[in-house]
């Protein structure tokens, strides 16, 4: 059974002792072979340098292109506008052109058709009327002419009466401003120059006394969370009937003195400043409700203040 076994080594031993020439034919095969393979592969190569190259190309052309684009892109749109405005500018005007044409060769002869007949039936009643008018009698003839002479004259009347024509009008000699006479002429620059009234002339006052009231103040810096003030105020008024009228309506009176009150704080009603103008925000308040005349002061009788600390 070994006997009968071959190896690939004794396989070439026997075909080189038969026919040497045999191998030197398969070591050529081989060798093309190998040959060949290497061929494929450097075939299979060149194709991808060419692609790659290739797409060197391409990209050359892109970036051209962009630039292009990117130095020109305001020029064509500038060109691409113009162009649609010309566009619409020549749709536009062959429209107009169209509907001219349209109308000069259609409606146009209609339309002096129909104002001729109109004109021409205008004619033939007015000489109806003219025939008929001839026809009257003397008396209905004077009374037609009377009528055309009313109705001219009605509407002669009526225009010059818009028109404020055949009235006689009279000039006005009244100064409508004071600085046309005055030697001087000056200007406020601010409220503060000017001086009240009442007060440049005075008159005499008539005081009226409140009661007492007990305000909430707001808190400010320098007073607890809950500051107070006790008030009582006399009230001067121009006349004795304004008198009459503060002591009449005296709890409206102080109810309106409460809420005014409390819109000052601590600070404040503890300074000079802040009297006076509790003192001008009372007068202007009460002022407002008066019917009659008018408050000229505020005096405090009473003005006592409480921290809250």
């Amino acid at each position: 059974m070994s006997d009968s076994v071959f190896s690939l080594d004794d396989i070439d031993k026997i075909i080189e002792a038969e026919d040497p020439s045999f191998k030197n034919e398969l070591s050529e095969i081989q060798k093309q072979s190998v040959e060949g393979t290497d061929a494929i592969e450097s075939l299979k190569l060149e194709p991808e340098e060419d692609t790659e190259s290739g797409k060197e190309d391409d990209e050359q052309p892109s970036k051209r292109k962009k630039l292009f684009l990117f130095l020109f892109k305001p020029i064509l749109g500038v060109q691409s506008f113009v162009r649609l405005r010309w566009i619409r500018i020549k749709n536009r005007a062959l429209m107009s052109i169209d509907r001219l044409s349209y109308f000069v060769r259609s409606e146009l002869p209609d339309r002096i058709k129909y104002t001729w007949s109109q004109l021409r039936r205008a004619f033939a009643w007015l000489l109806k009327q003219w025939a008929n008018f001839r026809a009257f009698n003397s008396t209905q003839k004077l009374a037609v002419a009377f009528m055309a002479l009313a109705l001219a004259a009605s509407v002669f009347f009526i225009s010059k009466t818009f028109d404020r024509n055949w009235l006689p009008t009279f000039a006005e000699s009244l100064p409508h401003s004071l600085a046309q006479g005055a030697s001087f002429v000056g200007v406020v620059h601010s409220k503060s120059e000017l001086e009240d009234l009442f007060q440049v002339f005075p008159k005499v006052e008539y005081y009226v006394l409140l009661k007492k009231v007990i305000v909430n103040l707001q808190p400010s810096y320098g007073s607890g969370p809950n500051p107070m003030g006790a008030f009582q105020i006399f009230v001067g008024a121009d006349s004795q009937d304004t008198a009459i009228e503060v002591k009449a309506r005296e709890q409206q009176i102080l109810d309106l003195v409460r809420r005014t009150l409390e819109t000052f704080n601590y600070n404040e009603a503890a300074s000079v400043e802040g009297k006076e103008r509790m003192k001008i925000a009372l007068r202007e308040q009460i002022n407002k409700i008066l019917d009659q005349g008018r408050v000229f002061n505020i005096y405090f009788n009473n003005f006592i203040l409480y921290s809250g600390n």
